[in-house]
C-alpha cells in the first residue's frame, strides 16, 4: 500500500520498527523509528514533524496508538483533528475496536451476524454454555491473524479457552517476544497487566470471505471484496483469495461505517453460509487490511480512490463491475511461505512487486519474527522447516512459461500488460 500510495502521486512517509520492509519502499520518502515503549510520544512526535494529510493505521496495534494519542490530546490540537480526519468521527473509535461492540451496532442496523455474547467471567461462560449446540468459537479483541481465536467443542474446552485468552500475557511469551521475535511491545501490557475483552460467538459453517472499503466521513467511497481459498492457518489470513463482488458484504459495510462515521480504510470478514451464500458478518477491522493494493476497475485501486477524495476530486462509485468471474491473488510472499498448491499458484494474479527490486529482495528473506539465533535455533530444535528455504523452493518451481500465463482483467479493467523485465520473463503483469 506504501508503494501504491507513491504510485498515486502521494508524499509517503512511515512509522514503523527499524527492520521493517518499508524501509526498502522506494516510494517511502520519510522514516519515522518506531517505540514499542513510548509508543504515542513517538507516533505524535513523528507527526508533528511531518505534517501529513492522512494517517493510515495498518494493524491493530497502530490504531491503539492512535486512539490513547486522541484521547491524550486538547480539542484545538492540530495532531488531534488530523487523527479525526483520518479515522472519522472520535465518538465511534471505542466501538471499532471492540468486536462485541462493532457486532451489536452492525445487527441493529439488520446485518446478519452470529449470535454473540461479551464475556467478562468465568459465570458469563458457563451461563453462555449453558443448554447451547457446539461447537462455538471465543475470540479476544486486539489480536489478529488467528492468533485471537478459539475453537470449542464443550464447557471444559470453553472454559480453557476463555482462561487462556483473557489473562494477560505470561512472563515466558513476553520473554519469547523479546528475545525471539526482537519484539518489545508486549512488554507494556505485562507490565500494567493488561486483559482483552472477549467474546463468544455461534459457529457458522461456510466459507471465509472479506471486504476491505475505502470510506469518507461515514460514506464508502469504494470496496474490493474477496473469498480465501488458502489460509495460513486455521481463522488465520489468507494467503490466495479469489476477488468477488457479493451484494451483502458491501451492504453491511456501508451500514456499519455510515453508523460508525469511518474515514480511512476498514476491513469487515464474514461467513459466507454454506448453502445460502449469505454473508454473516463476524468481525470489523478498523484500518487498512490485505486488499488496498489491488486494482478493481478503471478507478484503480482503493488506494487511489481515497487519494482523489482527500484531493477533494470527484470519486467514481465503480467496484469494478459485478461479474463473478474475478482473478484469484496470490498474496506475495504469504502463499509462496504456505506451500500453497502449485495449480492455484499458477492460475492467480501473483502480486509481486517488481517495481519495487529491494522490497523482493527483503520479503524472500526469512520474516523478521524468525530472524533472530534464537528463532532459528528454537525452530531447528521443534523441528519446523526453515522458511527462508521454503520460499525459496517454492517460489522457484511456481512459475509457469511465459506464454502460458493469461492475461489479467480486472472486471472492466484494460488488459494487462506485461512487466518490462522481470527475473522471470512474464511472471509479474502490473495492472
Amino acid at each position: 500500500m506504501a508503494s501504491e500510495f507513491g504510485k498515486a502521486g502521494a508524499y509517503t512517509g512511515a512509522i514503523c520498527p527499524r527492520d521493517s520492509p518499508l524501509l526498502s519502499v522506494s516510494s517511502v520518502r520519510e522514516i519515522f523509528k518506531y517505540s514499542a515503549l513510548s509508543p504515542t510520544q513517538t507516533v505524535a512526535e513523528a507527526l508533528r514533524r511531518m505534517r501529513p494529510d492522512l494517517i493510515v493505521p495498518c494493524d491493530d496495534r497502530a490504531l491503539g496508538h492512535l486512539h490513547a494519542l486522541h484521547a491524550s490530546l486538547p480539542d484545538d490540537d492540530g495532531l488531534r483533528r488530523l487523527i479525526e480526519r483520518s479515522l472519522g468521527n472520535p465518538a465511534g473509535y471505542a466501538a471499532a475496536r471492540s468486536r462485541g461492540q462493532a457486532l451489536r451496532l452492525a445487527a441493529q442496523d439488520g446485518s446478519p451476524e452470529p449470535a454473540s455474547h461479551e464475556l467478562h467471567s468465568e459465570a458469563d461462560v458457563l451461563d453462555w454454555c449453558a443448554n447451547r449446540s457446539f461447537p462455538a468459537v471465543i475470540k479476544a479483541d486486539g489480536t489478529w491473524g488467528g492468533a485471537g481465536v478459539a475453537l470449542v467443542d464443550s464447557l471444559a474446552s470453553a472454559l480453557a479457552a476463555y482462561r487462556r485468552l483473557s489473562r494477560p500475557l505470561a512472563t515466558w511469551r513476553v520473554l519469547k517476544f523479546l528475545l525471539s521475535n526482537r519484539d518489545p511491545f508486549p512488554l507494556c501490557g505485562w507490565l500494567d497487566r493488561t486483559r482483552p475483552g472477549v467474546i463468544g460467538q455461534d459457529f457458522v459453517k461456510g466459507r471465509a470471505a472479506n471486504i476491505m472499503v475505502a470510506c469518507w466521513n461515514g460514506e464508502v467511497l469504494a470496496s474490493i471484496g474477496a473469498v480465501a481459498l488458502k489460509t495460513k492457518q486455521d481463522f488465520g489470513a489468507a494467503t490466495i483469495v479469489k476477488l468477488i463482488s457479493h451484494p451483502g458484504m458491501e451492504a453491511a459495510a456501508t451500514r456499519l461505517v455510515r453508523r460508525l462515521g469511518m474515514s480511512g480504510f476498514c476491513g469487515l470478514d464474514f461467513i459466507l453460509e454454506e448453502g445460502s451464500d449469505r454473508a454473516i458478518m463476524i468481525e470489523l477491522n478498523p484500518r487498512a487490511t490485505q486488499l488496498g493494493h489491488l486494482p478493481f476497475g478503471p478507478a484503480g485501486s482503493l488506494v487511489s480512490v481515497l487519494l482523489s477524495r482527500v484531493r477533494g476530486e470527484t470519486v467514481s462509485a465503480d467496484n469494478g463491475g459485478r461479474s463473478a468471474e474475478r482473478p484469484n491473488v496470490a498474496f506475495f510472499p504469504q502463499a509462496w511461505l504456505a506451500e500453497a498448491d502449485a495449480p492455484l499458484l499458477s492460475d492467480a494474479y501473483l502480486d509481486v512487486p517488481w517495481h519495487e527490486p529491494k522490497l523482493v529482495a527483503e520479503l524472500l528473506r526469512r520474516p523478521k519474527d524468525v530472524r533472530s539465533p534464537l528463532a532459528r535455533l528454537t525452530g531447528f530444535v521443534m523441528g519446523r522447516p526453515d522458511p527462508a528455504r521454503v520460499l525459496a523452493k517454492s517460489f522457484a518451481n511456481t512459475f509457469p512459461p511465459a506464454d502460458e500465463i493469461p492475461e489479467v482483467d480486472f472486471a472492466g479493467a484494460a488488459p494487462v500488460p506485461s512487466h518490462p523485465g522481470p527475473p522471470a520473463p512474464g511472471l509479474c503483469q502490473e495492472p
